[in-house]
């Protein structure tokens, strides 16, 4: 999901609480697979 900084204004509470969750999960698992990269790259 792409936005653009300037829709996020015109966004609900409630839509921005979801991108949030959203784009947090996304940062969790992107993290997990460069976590795991990082480590099969030391082994």
């Amino acid at each position: 999901m792409v936005v653009e900084p300037q829709s996020l204004q015109s966004l609900s509470a409630e839509e921005l609480r979801e991108l949030t969750t959203r784009l947090m999960t996304q940062l969790r698992h992107q993290s997990a697979l460069l976590d795991k990269l990082t480590h099969k790259m030391r082994s």
